[in-house]
Formats: structure tokens, C-alpha cells, sequence
């Protein structure tokens, strides 16, 4: 009588033998097969995940140093929102804000630039300085007008004595509208030029120049604000604080016991509340 099969295993091909005859399948094969089936199914089953995506009209947070590099007219014309605009809320109230209330103010967008040939120097650190403008366009048309693929150099002026000597030329670019100077000499006054220079190796002065930084010294500053004046227990204060600030109302009593105190905590320094050990008496 032949033996019922095992409904939860599968069994493996048999392999021909000589004269074509196949021989049966071994155990360990049957369970192999088995393990590889009920994987695949499960393989199968989970589902596959998914890759991050941004949301619909959401910008890109590499925007900012592609206008620093490219310009802002990149940001305008990528793609994919680089700007932070409209689109970002979808025209959506900003939570906590009342439908009528934005409607009314209708505030827009902030702007690009002002466009009033700002030229802005700013101490960050003793050895560094920091420099940002924003050109008009009529500034730009006029400093560019005449040269030959003209590119922007940044002129670094310190003061020395009377006058002003160029301590740095850095070239830059316009569109980053900043720039960060590192490396400089604690303590002096710095100032800026932006100069348009074109391949011939003619050079234009663009706009005006940045308004002074001083930066701060290296270590602590000299100047000491600060004044100490050592008082008696028993001196009364109004004199020495003038007409108007007659002093706290003490009786002589209380002055003596004042005065008391001062000279026993002066004579047992390891002892009493003026003492600086944390100790009692």
C-alpha cells in the first residue's frame, strides 16, 4: 500500500538516471524547495517601498546657493520651485490667520533687492569682516558700459596712518550679493570697492565704496569702565552720593553693630559671613 504524500511539501524533480530511468528525490531537496517557495511568496506579498518624493509646489532647499552662484535668474527659470512663492502654500491661509484678515492686507512678497547701491561692511570677528550690496540697475548699466567682458573684483582697503592702503583683491561674483573676508588684522579699520575690470585690463570703480568697519581686538580690551571705592561700616553714605541720595535711614546703633561685624570677620578670615570658604562661624 502506498504511503499518502505530505499535502505541505512540494516534490522535486527527479533527475534521469542511466537508461533513462529517474531516481527518486532526495529529503533535503524536497525541504530546499519548499524554503524557496514560501520566500518567494512572501517577497511577493510585502509591498515595495516607495521612494521619497517632494511635495507638489515645494521648494528646493539647494535653491539659495544656486542664486548665490548662478544667479537669480537661474532660480526663476529652474524646473522646479527654487523660490519660496506662491506655489509654496498653495494659496492655502497660513494657519491661525483669518481668510478676511490676509485678504485685506494683501502684504505680497518680499523683494529680490532694493536697488539702492548699498555697500555694507560688518564686523563678524576679530579676524574676519563681512561685506553685502545691492546695486541698482542703473548702477550695473553704468559700470559695465564700455567694457569688454568685464569681471568684479573685490578691492580691500585698511587704514594706515593718514590714508588707506589695498590690503586684498578678491574676484567674486555679483549675483552672491555678499561675501565673507577671513584672516584679517584684529583691530584695524577695514573699508571696500567693488572695481569692474574687462580683459583689456581696463578697471571701473562700481558704485561707492562700503561704509568702515572697525574689528574688535584680539584679547581683552584695555579700557576699564569700572570703578572700586572701599567704604567704611560706620561712614555714613549720603555725602559721598551727593545732594539727593541721603542714604539708607541707620541709626547710630545699628552702624556700630555694622561696624562690628566688619572687624570680626576681618580678624578671623577662616570665619563668619565675609569669609570665602563656604564655612560658618
Amino acid at each position: 500500500m502506498a504511503k499518502p504524500r505530505n499535502p505541505g511539501l512540494k516534490s522535486a524533480p527527479r533527475r534521469a538516471g542511466r537508461g533513462g530511468a529517474r531516481s527518486p528525490a532526495r529529503p533535503g531537496a524536497v525541504r530546499a524547495a519548499a524554503g524557496r517557495g514560501r520566500a518567494g511568496r512572501r517577497a511577493a506579498a510585502r509591498p515595495a517601498r516607495a521612494a521619497p518624493r517632494r511635495p507638489a509646489g515645494a521648494t528646493d532647499p539647494d535653491g539659495f546657493l544656486v542664486a548665490r552662484i548662478r544667479g537669480e535668474d537661474a532660480v526663476r527659470e529652474a524646473p522646479h520651485p527654487l523660490a519660496e512663492g506662491a506655489s509654496d502654500t498653495g494659496g492655502r491661509v497660513p494657519e491661525g490667520v483669518g481668510r478676511a484678515l490676509a485678504a485685506e492686507e494683501r502684504l505680497g512678497e518680499l523683494p529680490w533687492g532694493y536697488g539702492d547701491d548699498a555697500f555694507v561692511a560688518l564686523p563678524r570677528d576679530p579676524r574676519s569682516l563681512f561685506l553685502y550690496w545691492d546695486h541698482a540697475e542703473e548702477t550695473l548699466r553704468r559700470g559695465f558700459e564700455g567694457l569688454d567682458g568685464a569681471r568684479a573684483h573685490l578691492w580691500l582697503f585698511r587704514r594706515r596712518g593718514p590714508g588707506w592702503e589695498r590690503a586684498r583683491v578678491v574676484e567674486l561674483a555679483l549675483e552672491s550679493r555678499g561675501y565673507y573676508l577671513h584672516d584679517l588684522e584684529p583691530g584695524a579699520l577695514y573699508r571696500a570697492e567693488i572695481h569692474l575690470v574687462d580683459r583689456a585690463g581696463r578697471e571701473k570703480l562700481l558704485g561707492h565704496p562700503s561704509s568702515e568697519a572697525a574689528l574688535p581686538p584680539a584679547g581683552p580690551s584695555p579700557v576699564v569702565d569700572d570703578r572700586f571705592l572701599r567704604i567704611p561700616w560706620e561712614q555714613r553714605l549720603g555725602p559721598l552720593l551727593g545732594t539727593g541720595h541721603p542714604g539708607p535711614d541707620l541709626s547710630d546703633g545699628a552702624r556700630e553693630a555694622l561696624a562690628g561685624l566688619r572687624r570680626g570677620s576681618a580678624s578671623s578670615p577662616g570665619r563668619g559671613w565675609a569669609s570665602g570658604g563656604g564655612r560658618g562661624p
